[in-house]
């Protein structure tokens, strides 16, 4: 009976009951519209530069937007916000994003306009859009600090073989680049063929079969590396990731995420056929420490604001090592931090380096945004063994370089090696960084020798040299590398200068 009361109240007559239509495209422009002036009012009173507004962003938030309007869980994931970007045309790595849901378009604008915590950190690029259906608004706002302008790329090629140019200036005070590029089965190659100066570069990028590709470029900052630009491109067809395994809750303890995260590491390195590494409670010592100043002191870079680095961190541990290297990830929980980790092709680079024989984990929490976030550090090594050869890391750096690109092993030749330390030594001398000439030294000492060359770089790790020019050169069949450290006016304390000869019979 009750049930054929309400139909007959239903049917009966009076003013027309309709649900609310969805707001027309002038009102969500107008509501974008006073989202940007809020965004860059909000900039100004703190006294700090206003965003740009940028088309890649805005199309990204927009995207964002739609997946959350659907409610779409992954919308915030920072795996879907950096493939959005990058679908869109864009290139920044980890763009930050304020997702708002409510009923009505003035009811999401309105909850926006009273936020202003985004200005707490560096922005110079945004893109806000809002869209909508009859019963609610999603509001996205993305925030980048551009680091670097990429010219335009493919981010779909037909069909593999295929080269393409990379094209892409890094911003001041970033220099000396490094370009990486995950392939779809999860290996990491640096490219060698970096041309240009003064802050543009160039350099082809060989896409040898179809599938999702990663690409990153590192700059060198006062900071340490920083990752400038990241994106991916799809070759050919691409089939669907399976599952992720690092998927599932995140843990709820640091001892449960330090298991968890070593046993994602070494499935890793099991399925690119690099060896496992172990748990060192010494590395794990130096992580921690770090991830708890950065909480702490509230940075987040490879370099202190005081100028310490990861040699520093180790020998103020008293960690003696033969080579080095160091992830550092951010986001809501240790699993999330470790994804973003992987997604770059510099730090998974470090994840798959079959020289690291130890890992060592440190995990900090700090507020922020009301919230809190997950700071982990990660870090690798293969420690020295008695009296290890202090250029071993290098050496074994090299070999495996020349290894994955398929060349000649290079012999090691102590004849090169003691004019490279002469070199290397006089650099240091003059604080000059440029490539010594040493055909007359290598011909001299080297009578069968026809051909030589040289590079020379300052670094704070022997075992994380870039790779040189003569790296890729099958005509060399011998290097020799030396090294020395010491302080210096334009590039700091502590710094090794390297040079590394090679040359041919």
């Amino acid at each position: 009976m009750r049930l054929l009361l309400a139909l007959v109240l239903l049917a009966a007559p009076g003013p027309a009951v309709t649900p609310p239509a969805a707001p027309a495209a002038a009102e969500l422009a107008d509501a974008e519209a006073k989202a940007l002036l809020h965004l860059r009012q909000s900039f100004e009173r703190v006294g700090r530069s206003s965003p740009v507004s940028d088309p890649a962003l805005t199309q990204a938030a927009r995207t964002l937007a739609r997946e959350a309007l659907l409610g779409t869980a992954q919308a915030a994931g920072g795996t879907r916000i950096g493939l959005a970007v990058s679908e869109a045309g864009g290139w920044d790595p980890n763009p930050r994003l304020v997702l708002i849901r409510s009923w009505r378009t003035e009811t999401t604008l309105q909850s926006f306009l009273q936020r202003t915590e985004f200005t707490a950190e560096p922005a110079s690029h945004a893109g806000v859009a809002l869209v909508a259906d009859d019963d609610h608004t999603v509001l996205a706002l993305l925030l980048a600090e551009r680091k670097a302008v990429v010219q335009p790329f493919p981010r779909k090629v037909a069909v593999a073989p295929s080269r393409q140019r990379l094209c892409f200036e890094l911003r001041s005070p970033l220099g000396r680049p490094s370009v990486f590029v995950t392939r779809p089965s999860g290996t990491v190659d640096r490219l060698t063929d970096i041309s240009g100066r003064n802050g543009s570069y160039c350099a082809p990028v060989p896409f040898q079969g179809n599938g999702r590709h990663a690409l990153e470029v590192l700059g060198e900052g006062a900071e340490g590396p920083e990752v400038a630009a990241m994106f991916s491109v799809e070759v050919g067809p691409v089939v669907a990731a399976a599952p992720d395994a690092l998927g599932g809750a995140e843990p709820r303890s640091s001892e449960e995420a330090r298991v968890r995260l070593l046993a994602r590491v070494n499935a890793l390195r099991s399925a690119a056929g690099a060896p496992a590494v172990e748990v060192d409670p010494r590395l794990d010592a130096i992580a921690q420490r770090y991830a708890e100043r950065m909480a702490s002191q509230r940075f987040f870079a490879h370099v202190s604001p005081d100028g310490d680095a990861l040699p520093d961190r180790l020998e103020q541990g008293g960690y003696s090592y033969v080579t080095s290297g160091e992830n550092l990830g951010m986001a809501s929980g240790p699993l999330a931090a470790h994804a973003a980790i992987e997604e770059s092709p510099g730090h998974r680079k470090n994840l798959l380096d079959p020289a690291f024989e130890r890992v060592g984990f440190g995990l900090s929490r700090q507020a922020r945004d009301g919230g809190s976030e997950e700071i982990v550090v990660e870090l690798f090594a293969t420690p020295a063994k008695g009296s290890a050869d202090p250029v071993a890391g290098a050496y074994a750096r090299l070999t495996a370089e020349r290894a994955a690109m398929r060349l000649p092993a290079l012999q090691r030749s102590a004849a090169l090696e003691d004019i490279a330390t002469r070199q290397a030594r006089a650099a240091l001398a003059r604080d000059d960084p440029r490539a010594p000439d040493i055909d007359s030294q290598v011909f001299g000492v080297l009578s069968e020798a026809r051909t030589a060359s040289a590079d020379l770089y300052v670094a704070r790790d022997l075992g994380a040299l870039p790779p040189s020019r003569g790296l890729k050169e099958a005509r060399y069949s011998m290097v020799g590398i030396g090294a020395v450290r010491g302080d210096s006016p334009t590039y700091g304390k502590g710094r090794y200068w390297v040079v590394v000869i090679y040359a041919g019979l």
